[in-house]
């Protein structure tokens, strides 16, 4: 069964809904079972994640032809520990040495460094400017070792100096940037900007269940995101689960989402969402439920 796809403002195509490859219990790191279940996006950008291991699955799931590489979107990320300017050089490479692939489809970049409250500058360290960082990927993504980049959490301001550097550097504009999009939280204001420089909005939200609010609201404490009154309603109309009605909530509002790996049973859940009939109803009553406000006071785990 084919996955939806969005369209990234260089023509690759990116699966609506993908899996998160983390370590775990299961030596194939449950990729084998993906696959034949239909997911073609797969997030390899977990922490403490063994490429090398990773590389021997995938290399035979092709062999085994549960895949073909030109079918699967692979994204992989730098984490904080490579912005050091000795690594920068030969990072890429070597994750692809150890994938034992010849590209990636996407590389998510997270922010150098924390921010200081109220400020929209970047706080580089001192050895590595972020001219640097992106100079150091451009001839990765000349040679088509990376064919896209995505950011992470990125605010307005911070994209339109990303789009004003590319520029510069005479790369690529950015093709998406990753925000935590919830029901609570919906990062409209910068959802719209994205839209407006065709940029592509991905979530990655590894269980939707670990979405908590840990604030009162105005009518008292906040239900957690699957005891929402008005997601537990639609999703008894439909005979689904109050996640899957968030996921295809969050899928209908073209953004590309990222879940945690599971169970077949688990798989087929996340695969069924793409089917949900919800109704342009529905989708306002969970657009309606956005508290921006509070944002900074949720607890988004995972």
């Amino acid at each position: 069964q084919s996955m939806t796809d969005l369209t990234l403002n260089n023509g690759l195509k990116l699966p609506a809904l993908g899996i998160a490859i983390a370590e775990g219990p299961r030596e194939d790191y449950g990729i084998p079972a993906a696959l034949r279940a239909g997911f073609r996006h797969l997030d390899l950008s977990a922490k403490n994640l063994n490429y090398e291991n990773v590389g021997d699955v995938l290399q035979w799931c092709f062999e085994e032809n549960l895949a073909q590489r030109k079918n699967l979107f692979i994204t992989a990320n730098f984490n904080h520990s490579d912005y050091e300017r000795t690594v920068l050089d030969w990072r890429i490479q070597k994750m692809l040495i150890d994938l034992n692939l010849d590209y990636l489809d996407m590389i998510l970049i997270e922010k150098p460094i924390d921010f200081k409250k109220q400020e929209e500058v970047f706080q580089y360290p001192k050895d590595l400017a972020f001219e640097l960082l992106l100079d150091s990927i451009r001839s990765d993504l000349h040679d088509k070792r990376v064919l896209s980049i995505c950011y992470d959490n990125f605010t307005k301001n911070q994209l339109a100096h990303v789009i004003k550097l590319t520029s510069s550097l005479q790369m690529s504009r950015p093709q998406a940037n990753r925000l935590d999009v919830t029901p609570y939280f919906q990062e409209k204001e910068i959802r719209e900007f994205c839209r407006h420089e065709n940029i592509q909005v991905m979530s990655h939200h590894i269980e939707i269940g670990q979405l908590r609010p840990i604030i009162d609201g105005a009518d008292g404490r906040m239900a957690p995101v699957l005891e929402i009154e008005e997601i537990m309603r639609i999703a008894t109309e439909l005979n689904i689960k109050p996640s899957q009605a968030i996921i295809k909530w969050i899928i209908d509002s073209g953004i590309s989402l990222v879940v945690r790996n599971g169970s077949r049973k688990r798989l087929h859940l996340l695969q069924d969402c793409l089917k949900i009939p919800l109704t342009s109803e529905d989708v306002q009553v969970i657009r309606d439920l956005d508290i921006q406000k509070y944002s900074k006071q949720f607890c988004i785990s995972g």
